[in-house]
């Protein structure tokens, strides 16, 4: 959402290019779920635990780059000012959130020992958290903050995720 509303408000024309940006994010959560099962299918033994923090730490420094990017966008090269650069943006953000729904998918599946609705659990979760993550943040948190504001709020969100995994795996 907050790529979106990016590249409407430097670019203003976010309508006419929806089809490609959803169209890459959409690539990126396969390349991310497919390339992430598959390293689950031959290292049997990866720990799910350490993968999660890791993850959440890359998708809050993924978006205090963004961030970075949005405030010195007056100033960077003209060639980083291309709607083009969003596409990668949008790619790498579906890429990361894909194996995040890898890694919780099978964390998930590993710590439940009850077998009743797991799939639909997963699913129904998955549905709440993307339904709450947009109205927040383009109700609330672009509209009120701004899109570096937001974009922070985000990181800190992924960064507190990340430590507390990482605490709550090392018991």
């Amino acid at each position: 959402i907050t790529l979106l509303l990016a590249y409407q408000s430097l670019f203003g024309h976010v309508y006419s290019a929806l089809a490609l940006l959803i169209a890459c994010y959409m690539a990126g959560l396969i390349m991310g779920s497919v390339v992430f099962t598959r390293i689950f299918a031959v290292l049997k033994n990866i720990s799910f635990e350490k993968l999660l923090p890791i993850c959440s730490a890359f998708m809050a420094l993924f978006c205090l780059t963004i961030m970075a990017y949005f405030i010195s966008f007056d100033r960077v090269a003209a060639s980083l000012r291309s709607p083009h650069l969003f596409y990668l943006f949008i790619f790498i953000a579906g890429e990361i959130g894909g194996i995040q729904f890898v890694i919780t998918n099978a964390y998930y599946l590993n710590t439940q020992t009850k077998s009743d609705n797991k799939m639909g659990n997963i699913y129904g979760s998955d549905m709440i958290g993307s339904a709450l993550g947009a109205l927040i943040t383009s109700l609330i948190l672009i509209p009120i903050y701004g899109l570096s504001h937001a974009l922070f709020a985000l990181a800190i969100l992924n960064a507190s995720a990340a430590a507390f995994i990482g605490i709550r795996s090392r018991r």
